[in-house]
């Protein structure tokens, strides 16, 4: 997805430093799976954060 397209969509930006290693894992993954990095690492936010949320919503 294009970073308009994130735009469009509600998302917000977060500016964060990932060590060098990280980021070259998530840059090939990415390419490896035709998907940006930001797809990626909102996709391991929300399995994350998903017990959390689901607490939330009763």
């Amino acid at each position: 997805m294009t970073r308009r397209n994130y735009k469009r969509l509600g998302y917000k930006t977060l500016r964060v430093y990932i060590e060098p290693g990280l980021y070259i894992a998530l840059k090939l993954r990415a390419w490896n799976e035709g998907r940006t990095v930001s797809d990626i690492v909102n996709e391991a936010l929300r399995r994350y954060w998903a017990p959390v949320l689901q607490s939330l919503r009763g």
